[in-house]
């Protein structure tokens, strides 16, 4: 997919539920993406839509490199650290 619109994963989305044998879909794990998550609820309205915790912790590792604080984070026991590390346990 080159595009990450909200109308290209609608497309995505419509067409794997048209491959489906039984369509009674209750959960779903994507990415973080805010389209994704859109269109998930416009395709499967009523779904458990769960983030990937790779996704996740990819996106706090981020954080924490464009606010200053990724060399804080890898001194172990530092408050940074064990922050993160609650917010990872959630």
């Amino acid at each position: 997919m080159k595009r990450k619109r909200h109308e290209d994963y609608v497309a995505v989305l419509k067409a794997i539920d048209d491959l489906l044998l039984v369509r009674n879909v209750k959960f779903l794990v994507t990415g973080s993406e805010a389209a994704v998550w859109s269109a998930a609820a416009e395709v499967f309205p009523g779904i458990i839509h769960y983030g990937c915790s790779f996704h996740w912790i990819q996106c706090l590792l981020r954080m924490l490199i464009e606010l200053g604080f990724y060399t804080e984070y890898l001194e172990k026991g530092s408050e940074v650290h064990t922050s993160v590390k609650l917010m990872l346990s959630l």
